[in-house]
C-alpha cells in the first residue's frame, strides 16, 4: 500500500499536468482536443465531489488512495474520458432537464412577481389619483 500522502502528491501531479494540457489544448486549433480536456474536468468534478464523500469512509475500502489515483491517471493520460463519459451522458442530460426546469421555473415566478408589483403600483398611483380628484 501506497501512503495517502504520496497518493495525493502524486494525484496533484497528474492534475497539474492535466491542467497543463488543457492549456495547450486552448491554444491549438481545432476543438478535438478542447472536448477531451472539458470532459476529463467534467468527470474529474464529479469524481471529486463523490470521493469528498467516500473519504470519511475510505478506510474500510482496500488501496482506496490507489485506486483514485489509478481512475484520475485513466481519466486524464489514457483517454478515459472519452470512454466514462458516454456511460455517464445520460444521467448528466436528465440532471441538466430537472435544472433548466427549475431555472424556468424561478424565472416566471421573479417575472410573475414583477408584473404584480408593477399592477400594485400603478393601482396605488389610480387610487391616490382618485382620492385626490375627489378632494380627499
Amino acid at each position: 500500500m501506497i501512503p495517502a500522502a504520496i497518493c495525493d502528491l502524486a494525484t496533484s501531479v497528474v492534475l497539474l499536468y492535466c491542467g497543463l494540457c488543457s492549456f495547450r489544448a486552448l491554444q491549438s486549433f481545432g476543438g478535438s482536443d478542447d472536448k477531451q480536456w472539458l470532459t476529463f474536468w467534467l468527470l474529474f468534478s464529479v469524481f471529486d465531489l463523490a470521493a469528498g464523500i467516500l473519504d470519511y469512509v475510505s478506510f474500510v475500502i482496500p488501496f482506496y488512495h490507489e485506486i483514485k489515483l489509478g481512475f484520475v491517471v485513466f481519466l486524464g493520460m489514457f483517454g478515459g474520458a472519452s470512454v466514462v463519459y458516454p456511460v455517464l451522458e445520460p444521467i448528466f442530460l436528465k440532471a441538466d432537464e430537472v435544472a433548466t426546469k427549475y431555472e424556468n421555473d424561478k424565472k416566471i415566478a421573479d417575472f410573475k412577481a414583477k408584473v404584480s408589483s408593477a399592477v400594485d403600483s400603478k393601482l396605488s398611483q389610480i387610487d391616490s389619483k382618485i382620492n385626490e380628484l375627489k378632494g380627499e
